[in-house]
């Protein structure tokens, strides 16, 4: 049983709230961009939105300049 794009297209309709972990790291911040990314590219009706409720580390400051 694998999951295909086309699964990912029928689970989203309309909007996403991708969350990071508190103190989100760039692994968890990059996965979530890409995640989003893919996400509106599959499905141009999808809007996704990156929500870091803890903030970013440092490390994932300095990187996202």
């Amino acid at each position: 049983m694998g999951f295909e794009p086309d699964d990912l297209v029928k689970m989203l309709s309309g909007r996403a709230l991708l969350l990071c972990h508190h103190n989100a790291d760039p692994d968890s911040v990059c996965s979530a961009y890409a995640f989003k990314e893919l996400a509106e590219a599959l499905s141009p009706a999808v809007h996704a939105d990156i929500v870091l409720p803890g903030g970013a580390s440092g490390l994932s400051r300095r990187v996202m300049e």
